[in-house]
């Protein structure tokens, strides 16, 4: 997160400035207070917007990237399922039918919300293990 006490004197020392970067999902939470206690007009962008920071890019204060984040661990768990389970070879790289999907989420598409929820992704897994492995009750 940005400090907020970094991102005032960052203001302060840059009265013009009118956007924000973040390389990570908690900079749109610690940059906007700060910038709405600074009465200033600034966009945050960030990269690996998650379900919390969805209502700020609603809100037009953010623009997020949003990517299949939780797909690679669930990619992995089936890789090693499959090698420990019926000794397939673990893939070398993400198979293809694994491509993943990235969305860039303002204003304009905040309000469906966030574009990739686990339960959605996780779904096809969980019925593809369900034949090949016993899984535990939900």
């Amino acid at each position: 997160m940005i400090p907020a006490d970094r991102l005032e004197d960052m203001i302060r020392a840059n009265p013009g400035i009118d956007a924000i970067w973040g390389c990570c999902d908690f900079a749109p939470t610690g940059a906007i207070p700060a910038i709405r206690s600074s009465g200033k007009s600034i966009k945050v962008y960030a990269l690996h917007g998650i379900p919390s920071s969805i209502s700020q890019a609603q809100g037009g204060q953010a623009v997020l990237e949003v990517s299949e984040y939780q797909k690679g661990g669930i990619i992995a768990i089936d890789e090693l399922a499959a090698y420990f389970a019926k000794h397939d070879p673990i893939a070398k790289r993400t198979p293809k039918r694994y491509a993943y999907k990235q969305e860039i989420v303002d204003s304009s598409n905040a309000g469906r919300g966030y574009p990739y929820p686990t339960a959605k992704m996780l779904a096809p897994f969980r019925a593809k293990w369900a034949k090949l492995y016993v899984l535990p009750a939900k």
